[in-house]
């Protein structure tokens, strides 16, 4: 495999972290960092129409799947997707009882009790205007 050209960015995403280029630093003084010297290239006239198909195709070594990807990015363009944002679980820890008691017929009643009254609490919030009206 050729190995990739560094004066793109996109063959700079390719290379491993271990092959990247350092950033060259003057010892004694941080200052400036290295800077890539840009290497003016020869390069033979395309077509524009033929550089326009190469830029929507994902490549791969095998001609088929280049022409798959083409085909669906293609069929894509139409449908807009909504993002859904999945939340991760995260693990935490439960909450140890303290203490180990029976469920007695009163115990029980109390929380009834407490949820009932819970319940009485909602109030219906009425518009501004409704109320205003209604007087």
């Amino acid at each position: 495999m050729p190995r990739p050209r560094e004066s793109c960015s996109w063959h700079r995403k390719l290379l491993r972290p271990s092959q990247q280029p350092l950033p060259y630093v003057e010892e004694g003084r941080r200052r400036r960092r290295w800077k890539r010297r840009r290497r003016r290239r020869r390069r033979q006239r395309r077509s524009w129409r033929r550089r326009r198909m190469r830029r929507r195709v994902r490549w791969s070594w095998s001609w088929r799947r280049r022409w798959m990807w083409r085909r669906r990015r293609r069929r894509r363009r139409k449908r807009r997707r909504r993002r859904r944002r999945r939340r991760r679980w995260r693990w935490r820890r439960r909450r140890k009882k303290t203490t180990t008691t029976t469920n007695t017929e009163e115990e029980r009643r109390r929380r009834r009790r407490r949820r009932r009254r819970r319940r009485r609490r909602r109030r219906r919030r009425r518009s501004k205007k409704r109320r205003k009206y209604q007087e």
